[in-house]
């Protein structure tokens, strides 16, 4: 109760949600900020997607495993993203892009992070977006 403030880190996104339900903690967090990271960002979102376009058992194609925390609207978090997606490949950024629609896919490489404060988000780094025609550009503020 006297923390300032929260931090989810990464692990098993399927754990994490699971513990983060079972134990009730976003509900009694109330409004101070959450620092969330890797999966810790992805457990905050609308839904829970999984991906990966080249996973170890082969070809890929991104899954929504549950409904997320609901904590970001209409952002869908991909953290890890210089290593899961083909990000120069324009038929796979269009793919799921249109498969997240209408949230917006944010891929997440190392540095970038988020902060929900005040139901706003914030971050330090630049973020980028994926876009329907298959292209990444920089995610326009507020």
């Amino acid at each position: 109760e006297e923390c300032e403030a929260i931090a989810i880190a990464g692990g098993h996104v399927v754990v994490l949600a699971s513990r983060l339900r079972l134990f009730d903690l976003l509900g009694r967090w109330g409004e101070r900020p959450i620092f969330a990271w890797s999966a810790g960002a992805m457990v905050l979102a609308e839904r829970v997607v999984l991906f990966h376009d080249s996973p170890p058992q082969g070809f890929g194609h991104a899954e929504v495993y549950d409904a997320g925390l609901h904590r970001f609207v209409r952002l869908q978090p991909l953290p890890g993203a210089d290593r899961r997606l083909r990000l120069d490949d324009r038929e796979r950024v269009s793919i799921l892009a249109r498969r997240l629609a209408p949230t917006v896919g944010v891929p997440m490489d190392g540095g970038e992070h988020l902060v929900l404060r005040d139901a706003s988000l914030w971050t330090e780094t630049p973020l980028r977006r994926l876009t329907v025609d298959g292209t990444v550009e920089e995610l326009a503020g507020d």
